[in-house]
């Protein structure tokens, strides 16, 4: 098999794996939390909100693969991690969106915007 043809399937796999998205928020971060329809496995991305929008957008991936009782857990750690009873986020951690899948990122005047597939 050439390495075009694994390169492919290696990409088909890790694609079609995820199946739910759910963007949650803090002051400084927004983080993406990518799991399986059935919800045992699951991936994180961090999107830094601090940096200006000139500098590019900042996107790291944990490369860890979580289970489902891992992701609630360290959803519970960064709420708390992030709680302040002076910002609007008094929760300190914010679910602003459920999806199916990320369409892309699209940078307006004062920052970036994601795109969403919110209906199948």
């Amino acid at each position: 098999m050439s390495s075009k043809i694994k390169d492919r399937l290696s990409l088909r796999s890790v694609v079609s794996s995820i199946q739910r998205v759910a963007v949650y928020e803090t002051r400084t971060r927004t983080y993406i939390v990518g799991s399986t329809n059935d919800g045992r496995s699951c991936r994180i991305l961090k999107i830094d909100r601090i940096h200006p929008p000139t500098s590019g957008l900042l996107i790291e991936e944990d490369e860890k693969e979580y289970q489902q009782s891992e992701i609630q857990e360290t959803l519970i750690m960064l709420e708390g991690a992030n709680r302040n009873s002076t910002t609007r986020y008094k929760s300190g951690l914010q679910q602003i969106a459920s999806a199916f899948g990320i369409v892309g990122f699209i940078r307006f005047l004062e920052g970036y915007y994601i795109i969403l597939i919110t209906k199948r």
